[in-house]
């Protein structure tokens, strides 16, 4: 499982959201660009730690092209003002999951101090067919899932997928796919401080040209990311929320509106 940690008016807003395509309910779940969430250090990979991915990803994949020495030849300065023009032109939005269940930190910090509530989501529906869904809507758009990395020594194969749709075919523009990967790899890769998160994400990336048509607006802090409510498996309530009224309420509406959730309640103890 999934889950995202989110206040009850979130929670709400999501319920009143639902709408129906093609005769399936789907919930609209907020996808964030990144520079809005709550680590500052996103995106800033640091040059030496992007050229071990990239080497990685090479001797792995044994390409006819080696990037890593182009990299490698780039002063700090260069590879800076490279990387920092293309995020600032094609930002990516993330909607992030923990692999953590009821886990106090998690409620404390987005379950509005236990409070809000915790969406389950199925791990399989949601690496596969949410994808799908959401791709079916917008067939331009990139979009990377999975682990984030918390440590110099790891890499994900989320970071590798990146790697590897933005691994230049030719000898093209060779800057720009450098660009590139580092704009798809980044987001996989935060301080260890937030390792308590056992982070999760999914990343829908802003590439799309102008000839085929923007997707989103770049001055857009959000968008929707669309997934059906088959895979929304449980609603837990948290500590503070926790009542008989809540629950047969919550219960009632899920009935009315015909969706098989089932709803628990939160065992962390808070005060």
């Amino acid at each position: 499982m999934f889950y995202h940690y989110t206040s009850l008016d979130t929670f709400l807003a999501i319920l009143h959201g639902i709408d129906y395509k093609n005769g399936e309910p789907i919930l609209h779940l907020r996808a964030s660009r990144i520079d809005k969430v709550n680590d500052p250090t996103e995106m800033t990979i640091d040059k030496n730690k992007f050229l071990s991915i990239v080497r990685h990803y090479e001797e792995n994949k044994n390409p006819n092209l080696r990037i890593s020495n182009k990299i490698e030849s780039m002063d700090d300065e260069k590879f800076h003002e490279l990387t920092k023009n293309e995020r600032s032109d094609h930002l990516p939005y993330i909607i992030c999951f923990s692999q953590n269940e009821d886990f106090l930190p998690m409620w404390s910090l987005y379950g509005d101090k236990g409070r809000g509530v915790c969406l389950d989501f199925s791990m399989p529906d949601i690496l596969t067919k949410s994808i799908l869904f959401q791709k079916s809507l917008y067939p331009y758009a990139p979009i990377i899932s999975g682990d984030v990395c918390y440590h110099t020594d790891e890499i994900s194969d989320a970071i590798l997928r990146a790697i590897e749709l933005n691994y230049p075919k030719t000898e093209g523009n060779i800057e720009d796919s450098i660009a590139n990967m580092y704009l798809a790899a980044s987001p996989f890769i935060k301080d260890s401080s937030y390792e308590y998160e056992n982070e999760f994400r999914i990343c829908v990336f802003n590439f799309v040209k102008k000839e085929i048509g923007i997707m989103y607006d770049s001055e857009k802090t959000y968008i929707d990311y669309y997934i059906p409510v088959c895979f929304l498996k449980t609603v837990t309530l948290g500590a503070k929320l926790c009542s008989s009224t809540t629950s047969e309420l919550l219960g009632d509406y899920f009935t009315k509106k015909k969706l098989q959730i089932e709803i628990k309640e939160s065992q962390i103890p808070f005060r």
